[in-house]
């Protein structure tokens, strides 16, 4: 049997590594570097505008697209109240 030295096992690493790490902090060198807090309000709300008239023309085709159509439900209120006609029309021959 042979006994494992614990100095040659490579060490385990402590604690888990999360999949999102926050990035490091900005030292106050690099701050000119940045882009101005105008410019990035510009840009974050042109793509925000972007996204809502994206947003908006998806709504519209698929409106388009469902318009006039009934969803699963109403189609089978339909069929159930045919279903009740008929069997009104059924009822009131047996009647006479």
């Amino acid at each position: 049997m042979k006994i494992k030295d614990k100095n040659s096992q490579k060490p385990k690493p402590k604690g888990r590594k999360s999949a999102l790490q926050r990035p490091p902090l900005l030292e106050k060198a690099d701050c000119g570097a940045q882009v101005p807090k105008d410019q990035r309000f510009k840009e974050r709300w042109l793509e925000l505008n972007s996204d809502v008239r994206s947003a908006l023309g998806s709504w519209n085709d698929l409106t388009e697209k469902y318009d006039g159509k009934m969803n699963r439900d109403q189609e089978q209120l339909h069929e159930i109240k045919s279903l009740l006609q008929e069997l009104q029309k059924k009822l009131k021959v047996f009647g006479e």
